[in-house]
């Protein structure tokens, strides 16, 4: 739902598109103009605004109970997942 969502904003901001074959035949490549204002305004400012939010909150939690091994064990293991996410809907 999310990825879907993403692709909706992106899709809002194409202002034409073509789609060319690439010269060394390995397939095609979209070629256009694109505005991604609508997606940067509407989705992606908001949301690194909430996670940068919500990770200051956890990390001070982290901060207050965690020697510094540990903290940086418990940011690696985050930073995963959001790398997981990442490739899970894009």
């Amino acid at each position: 739902m999310l990825k879907s969502s993403i692709t909706s904003f992106v899709t809002m901001g194409i202002i034409n598109a073509d789609i060319a074959k690439n010269d060394n035949d390995l397939g095609f490549q979209w070629k256009g103009d694109k505005n991604l204002n609508t997606y940067e305004n509407m989705f992606e400012k908001p949301l690194l605004a909430r996670s940068k939010d919500e990770y200051s909150m956890k990390s001070a939690g982290w901060m207050g109970r965690l020697n510094c091994p540990e903290y940086l064990r418990e940011i690696e293991k985050h930073l995963l997942k959001e790398e997981e996410r990442a490739s899970h809907f894009l």
